[in-house]
């Protein structure tokens, strides 16, 4: 069924990409662009509910493949440029961290994407970093900790309790510019326990802003 749903959505944003590429008026241009934007909420909104659902019922299942967290990261953070350009965005990853792990680079990058997103969604001024680090044991496995702390405007205090519950959004959330479903955190939630991990928030004590952290445990890379 997901495939039947996302298909024909993927194609939508085909098309319009190739609209947008042929000569248009600007009337044109800013209907296409309309019309290309509120179909990618809508996929992500597809992909959301279609993830929960699967998650909910226990028919998800991960792969496992050799990849480079310090790739997937730094990927990551390209896909996400915030509105302010004078935000600095960057990396920092232990030196020491291995060059490749095993583990499901598809779901770590899901996770990723979520908390570095949510990062630019609520950081107007300031930093977004995420910090990767690691810890050896004595299975030659390894437990990954990726912290993406910013200087935005925080989490109510009230809504600490509920952050990773489905459906739930903060009353900022409720707005245009900070539209979601709310169901990205939860998904997050759900993926790092399938992963034999957790996710979880803390206060940024430099600041107002948020620390969410992801802590999975990843076996040795070939």
């Amino acid at each position: 069924m997901s495939h039947e749903i996302r298909t024909p959505m993927n194609g939508v944003l085909g098309a319009l990409s190739l609209l947008n590429s042929t000569a248009l008026s600007q009337n044109q241009r800013e209907y296409a662009t309309i019309i290309e934007e509120s179909t990618s909420v809508l996929l992500r909104l597809i992909n959301d509910i279609l993830d929960y659902s699967k998650l909910s019922s226990g028919s998800f299942s991960l792969t496992t493949d050799v990849f480079s967290v310090e790739s997937i990261v730094n990927s990551v953070i390209q896909s996400c440029p915030p509105r302010n350009p004078e935000i600095e965005v960057k990396s920092i990853i232990d030196p020491d961290f291995p060059s490749h792990v095993k583990g499901d680079p598809l779901r770590f990058r899901q996770i990723l994407q979520n908390l570095v997103g949510n990062a630019v969604k609520f950081t107007d001024k300031g930093y977004i970093h995420v910090r990767t680090c690691f810890k050896e044991d004595e299975r030659d496995d390894y437990s990954v900790t990726v912290e993406v702390i910013d200087s935005g405007i925080g989490v109510a205090d009230e809504a600490m309790n509920t952050l990773f519950a489905p459906f739930t959004r903060s009353a900022n959330s409720a707005t245009k510019r900070y539209q979601g479903t709310g169901l990205g955190l939860s998904i997050c939630k759900s993926l790092a326990e399938l992963m034999g991990g957790a996710v979880g928030y803390r206060t940024n004590p430099d600041c107002q802003g948020s620390i969410f952290w992801l802590k999975i445990n990843l076996a040795e890379g070939a």
